[in-house]
């Protein structure tokens, strides 16, 4: 009589690139939801806190999101974290595209109770990804290189102080399409029916500062 599970979700949408998106669970021991909710359980065993607001439109994409510890026989990082993202935008009337990912967050890790090793601990976090993109198809192919620049900045490292990790980078993409109309007649899944394969490798080399 004295085991209980509270649980509270919410989707609210404003419209397709904007909505509000929460779920919260508070439990009384660590197996409840094994022993009582067991479908929950095998699709996630330690159950989520967390509120998101997201936004976005053609240019970004943009989300505020909130995890925290409502469980002290989990361990849990609360997390309050903003990101924004600018999607792969054509620069001007130049060949060139650019691309930009970018959060900041204040992360802490939180251990469970039972855990009398660990001890919490905290930092934030700004980190600021740039791409450089120049798309272009030689015959058949269609070739994507790039120049890339991260940076990401830690108040606190594993050694206690602040640390910048800079991690600029470079690289290519080259796939190519092959498609094959099977059918032109009327089924049940439509008309017409057509295979596609897009075979493609993706070269990446990156170096950190750290």
């Amino acid at each position: 009589s004295d085991r209980y599970r509270y649980k509270f979700e919410h989707l609210q949408n404003f419209s397709d690139t904007h909505y509000l998106n929460t779920e919260w669970n508070f439990l009384s021991d660590p197996a409840f939801l094994e022993e009582f909710v067991k479908d929950e359980y095998r699709h996630q065993s330690q159950p989520e806190n967390y509120g998101s607001w997201v936004y976005g439109n053609s240019f970004v994409g943009s989300e505020a999101f909130v995890s925290k510890q409502l469980n002290d026989f989990y361990d849990n990082v609360d997390r309050v974290e903003y990101s924004a993202d600018l999607y792969r935008t054509k620069l001007g009337k130049s060949p060139f595209y650019f691309q930009s990912e970018n959060s900041i967050a204040h992360l802490e890790r939180i251990y469970a109770e039972t855990n009398t090793v660990d001890t919490a601990y905290d930092a934030v976090r700004m980190d600021s990804k740039n791409g450089i993109y120049l798309p272009y198809r030689y015959e058949f192919l269609n070739i994507v290189p790039r120049a890339t620049y991260r940076a990401s900045y830690y108040s606190k490292s594993e050694t206690g102080s602040e640390e910048v990790r800079l991690i600029p980078g470079a690289g290519m993409e080259v796939s190519f399409q092959a498609t094959k109309v099977l059918s032109e007649q009327s089924r049940w899944y439509g008309t017409g029916l057509r295979h596609k394969i897009e075979p493609y490798a993706d070269y990446i080399y990156e170096d950190t500062s750290v």
